[in-house]
């Protein structure tokens, strides 16, 4: 190898070099939401391809996962900057509905995002197109119950009944 061949070499190591610095040295705008800043779409459990609908029933809100495909509910995932996680939320009767946990906890549904319980972190589940959805106050995810309803699990990477993906 001539001395051509070693200096391009090195040339080609510098650009690397300041490729590398440059790329972890940027802040990335969005590197905390992973859905961006609006996301609007389905969420569905991850192995049944059931989807998580919301429903007033003689006044009271009903969380549940749906096995009917006629339903299609869409949820809108809102990015706070102040809190760093996400208000979902579903449009019921003209009116912008927020899912939350009560103090028990269990889900619900409240018309301010305000209360307790509103805010969620979307975490991806290694290199799959799996998430799970955990509340910011209880640490607790949306799983899917043997009776089709949405209940809340301890946060645990490796509990795939709280696994959903988005469409």
């Amino acid at each position: 190898m001539g001395k051509k061949d070693k200096r391009i070499w090195a040339y080609i190591a510098a650009a690397a070099l300041i490729v590398l610095i440059t790329v972890f040295s940027v802040k990335w705008p969005d590197r905390n939401r992973l859905l961006g800043s609006e996301y609007i779409g389905h969420i569905y459990n991850y192995d049944t391809f059931k989807l998580l609908s919301c429903d007033i029933i003689d006044g009271n809100p009903r969380v549940s996962f749906n096995p009917s495909n006629r339903f299609i509910d869409e949820f809108t995932f809102t990015y706070e900057e102040q809190s760093g996680a996400y208000l979902i939320s579903k449009k019921m009767q003209g009116q912008d509905m927020y899912l939350c946990i009560t103090s028990e906890p269990e889900l619900s549904l409240t018309s301010s995002s305000d209360d307790y319980g509103c805010r969620w972190n979307v975490i991806k589940i290694g290199n799959t197109m799996y998430y799970m959805i955990v509340n910011e106050d209880c640490e607790c995810a949306i799983a899917l119950a043997n009776s089709l309803d949405a209940v809340l699990v301890p946060y645990d990477e490796n509990d795939t009944s709280a696994y959903v993906r988005f469409q």
